[in-house]
Formats: C-alpha cells, structure tokens, sequence
C-alpha cells in the first residue's frame, strides 16, 4: 500500500502523476479495494487513518473493522477452548502487537506480555486465570475501537507532581493528598491539597494494615490524573511519585495485593481514558513540590490549589470505583 497525500485542489494532478510514476516502474496499479480515489478517510496495511479532523490538528489512527473483528473472534475462540499451543500463543501474539499499535493506554501491552509469558514459560497449553483476564482485556480495548490520536500537544509535555503523607497519631492530619501540575515550561499551572477521613483510610486498609502509605501514594497519583484530565489529553505526561512501590506497580500495571490491584487497574483506565503516554518516576521528598501539599502547606505553590471540598469528592467518587474493581 502506497499512502499519497495532496491539497484539495492538487488531487487530480497528483493521480496522473502517481499513475504515470508507476507505469514507469512496470508496476500495475490493483483495482477495486487499492486504486481509489483521494478521500479524508482511507485504509491502508489494515489501518484506517482518519483526517477529518485535519485542520483542528488531529489525526487519527485505528485498525479496520475486519481486522479487529478477526482478532476478536480469535480470541473468543481460545477463551472457549480453555487452551493455547505455544505456535499458536506466538501467532496470536504477532496478531495482538500490530493491533496494539493503534490502541491507546498499556492494558493492552500488558496482555500481550501474558501472551509471551504463557508461550515460554513450559507450563502446558492450559491458559490460566490471568491470562483469562487480560485476554478479555485485550478483546474490551478491541470492541471499544478508540482511535490513536496524534495531536501537536505531544511536543508539549507535562508534569504531574504528587504525593501522600500519613501520620496516623495527628488527629488534624492523620492522612494527606497532594499535587502539583507543571507545564512543559516548569511553570505551576494547577495544584490540590486534601485531608483523607477514616472512611477513606478503611478503604485503603486501615486499621487491619499498620500503614498504608502505598495505597495512599497511588490515591494521589490517581486524583491528579482524574482531576486534571482536560489538561492532561493527548499529552506525554511525566509523574513523579515520593514512593518506591507505587512507581514500581505504576510502570507494571500490576499488584499483587489488594487494594493495589484495583488502584493499579483504575490508573489503567485513566491513562486510556485521558488519552496519555505517561512515564513514571521516583522524586525525592526535598525535591517535590507536592510534599507540603500533602501535609496541609501550601505556602510555597504559586497558583491556588482546588477547592478541598472538590478534591474530597474525587476521592470518593475514585475510592467507589477501586472498590468495584474486585
């Protein structure tokens, strides 16, 4: 498949051109599905590229209807049957990359490493319950069909600061969330700071788990996703989190135990929801600017942080979702 792109005005003569560029090659130009017309929608490898949306900057990726639907079926298939060859692991996995390219978030990259892990690692054809999981996974993303986005904001990244502090003797502050969101200039655009209440902290764990400084990690990172979402779409985020775990469960998209299993899996979500390529950092306390935040001081941000009692609302409204997840 050869893509040619021309103004409108240009089409006609371009065609020629292409036509005649070919001939001179001794090449034939297929008919039916291959030679067609200039169109602001076209399909080419298995992929429709969309550019209707071309003068507000906007190009969209997304792989064809008959491709999806065939993996789709695919997968059903294997579901089905309970197993899953090693041959057949690999040539559903090649099936499953080239369609991740066109899918936003990391749920589906994930699946495709319990593909990879469920080839190599010797233990029979028999699929597991994990790979029952995120082969489902992979077949929602598939269904949902949301188109790659390619925008000029991805020359423009952001910074997404967070942290939490949990003191669990201060009856004033006994568990705190912060962040900080900088643009690519490092200029402070937005912030929050919130106290989290008893019936939060249960959520989380506590009192059954002496500390959940973890979970709380993780809440903060997933309020400032949620909170600023708009600001966030279609934008490589940077996030820089005060933990060792949470970057760590952050970049697998994994935990083992509850609730970071279900935290893990809404940060998922949002990633895939705000449409963001997000990478995940350790920061240290001296040097993140959500620290005092995080312990109800906001005297060093330049810009006001959101009203708490909207910060608290998000909390509980992310709060019911991770405890849907399981």
């Amino acid at each position: 498949d050869f893509v040619t792109l021309a103004r409108v005005g240009e089409c006609k003569s371009v065609a020629i051109t292409i036509d005649q560029f070919f001939k001179l090659l001794g090449w034939a130009v297929s008919s039916g599905d291959k030679d067609l017309p200039f169109a602001e929608t076209f399909k080419a490898l298995g992929i429709e590229i969309d550019l209707t949306a071309w003068e507000r900057n906007v190009v969209r990726l997304a792989s064809t209807e008959q491709r999806a639907a065939e993996l789709s079926c695919k997968i059903t298939e294997v579901l089905h049957a309970g197993r899953l060859s090693v041959p057949d692991a690999l040539s559903l996995r090649g099936r499953m990359q080239f369609a991740n390219a066109q899918l936003w978030g990391r749920s589906s990259k994930l699946c495709l490493n319990s593909v990879t892990n469920h080839a190599y690692a010797g233990n029979g054809q028999e699929i597991s319950s994990d790979l029952v999981r995120y082969l489902q996974l992979f077949k929602s993303c598939l269904v949902a069909a949301r188109p790659r986005e390619v925008t000029p904001s991805w020359d423009s990244p952001m910074y997404l600061f967070t942290d939490a502090s949990f003191s669990p003797e201060c009856a004033d502050w006994p568990c705190g969330l912060g962040g900080v969101l900088l643009n690519h200039q490092g200029t402070q655009m937005a912030a929050f700071s919130c106290k989290l209440g008893l019936d939060a902290l249960e959520v989380l764990g506590y009192p059954e788990k002496s500390t959940v400084i973890f979970e709380a990690e993780l809440l903060a990172l997933l309020v400032g996703m949620a909170i600023w979402k708009k600001k966030l779409r279609n934008r490589p985020c940077v996030c820089y989190v005060d933990n060792n775990a949470t970057r760590d469960v952050a970049i697998a998209g994994k935990a083992r135990t509850q609730p970071g299993l279900n935290l893990v899996t809404e940060l998922l979500r949002l990633e895939d929801e705000v449409c963001i390529n997000a990478w995940y950092a350790r920061v240290p306390s001296a040097s993140n600017v959500a620290d005092g935040p995080s312990r109800n001081d906001t005297s060093a941000l330049t810009v006001k942080p959101a009203p708490m009692d909207l910060v608290v609302i998000m909390v509980k409204k992310l709060l019911v979702k991770v405890k849907a997840c399981g």
